[in-house]
């Protein structure tokens, strides 16, 4: 009698769950799981980082005298043409030594000038221009003697003929070697005086163009038309040897290095968009493209990066150089595709896959992805636009569940 009431008892409560959940609307045996929908739009992936602005071609001005700094022309930021007079040092003591060079030059070739006024006096000139005679018999000799040695070869002129240019061309060549052994022992000192003087001449002419070199440095001027992004002088100040006087550039285009972490470096490929962002200017972007991938991996802070140089314009000239930016590299662009939330997607050693929802009942179905980002994946295979797909939940997904559907607002 205590068995058959408690069976009774037992199917009445059965009987009044299944009635409560008709009621409420849950068909028995079914397990409630939010959804969503396979969705077609445009899509979008890409690696967000952070990078620093570089001008493109910068020319650094460096001092090349030590001198104080008497003016400064120009402000940061301005704009300079090619040839621009930018900051002037103070050149008296240069000036000073060239004069002192001039000087010395002058003097130089006045000596020069006498040796060889002397040199040229007297029985000097009278023994050299007679040497210079004998040299040219002996020229024309030995021109004679060759096209004589021609013609007797041809059978057109005879030996006797060719002796007789022989002895002419001994006699001349004793008479040209005698008359410089004579202007030798007439002339040994003022040779030696002349290779002096013109050893002195070659010193002090170098000396002149250093003089004239260090003067000219004394005015530093832009080398190209662009925007002086640095400028450390000040007038009054006094600069040494390689100090920087000023960094130049065209700003219309300048290069962005962006540091892009170890783990998404395998994505990135050169021509790729790069969109760049500056938090102090809200709302405006500057684009450019990837040039040059790292050849080696570097640490900043806790990170390990690698370089990627890229190309941006800057035709507003509001991208300064070694300012710090947000950088975004697209990796791939679609006008349409199939869009599946990320966390609709699950994978494990067979691969990636999702559960459809069909009839009630789950299916697990694999999919390819051809792109993700960090919202979603776009599919290229295995389901369609439209497709209602389960997200996990705290329910065991599994092939074969009977499931009710709820969106994933529920």
């Amino acid at each position: 009698m205590c068995i058959s009431a408690r069976v009774w008892c037992g199917r009445a409560v059965l009987g009044g769950i299944a009635a409560s959940a008709l009621a409420c609307g849950i068909p028995v045996g079914r397990t409630r799981v939010p959804v969503v929908r396979v969705t077609a739009g445009p899509f979008e992936s890409g690696i967000s980082t952070n990078g620093t602005i570089e001008p493109v071609n910068p020319q650094i001005l460096r001092a090349r005298v030590a001198a104080f700094v008497e003016a400064v022309n120009v402000v940061e930021g301005g704009a300079v043409k090619r040839d621009e007079p930018l900051v002037i040092l103070d050149a008296a003591e240069h000036r000073a030594e060239l004069a002192r060079a001039r000087e010395e030059v002058a003097k130089a070739e006045n000596d020069l000038r006498l040796d060889e006024e002397s040199a040229s006096s007297g029985d000097r000139a009278r023994i050299a221009a007679d040497l210079k005679k004998a040299a040219a018999d002996v020229a024309q000799l030995r021109r004679d003697h060759d096209a004589l040695a021609r013609l007797v070869a041809a059978q057109s002129a005879t030996s006797a003929e060719l002796e007789q240019t022989d002895l002419a061309l001994a006699r001349a060549e004793a008479a040209r070697d005698a008359l410089a052994n004579q202007l030798r022992d007439q002339l040994p000192d003022l040779a030696a005086t002349s290779d002096i003087h013109r050893l002195t001449l070659q010193r002090t002419r170098e000396a002149l163009r250093v003089a004239e070199a260090r003067v000219a440095a004394a005015s530093i001027r832009a080398p190209i038309d662009g925007t002086i992004y640095s400028l450390p002088v000040r007038a009054g100040t006094r600069v040494d040897v390689g100090t920087v006087i000023a960094e130049i550039a065209d700003l219309g285009s300048v290069q962005l290095r962006a540091f892009v972490d170890v783990a998404e470096l395998a994505s990135i490929r050169t021509g790729q968009p790069v969109e760049v962002t500056w938090a102090a200017v809200p709302g405006r972007r500057w684009m450019g493209r990837t040039e040059r991938l790292p050849k080696t991996i570097t640490s900043r802070g806790d990170r390990r990066v690698g370089e990627v140089i890229c190309s941006v314009a800057n035709d507003d000239q509001q991208l300064l150089p070694n300012l710090d930016v947000d950088v975004r590299v697209r990796l791939q662009e679609k006008p349409q595709a199939l869009l599946v939330p990320r966390r609709a997607v699950q994978s494990d050693r067979n691969g990636r896959y999702v559960f459809a929802v069909r009839d009630g009942v789950l299916h697990r179905v694999p999919v390819e992805i051809e792109g993700a980002n960090p919202s979603a994946y776009a599919i290229r295979s295995g389901v369609r636009e439209g497709d209602t797909l389960a997200l996990p939940t705290t329910t065991e997904l599994r092939d074969g569940l009977r499931v009710e559907a709820a969106s994933d607002a529920d």
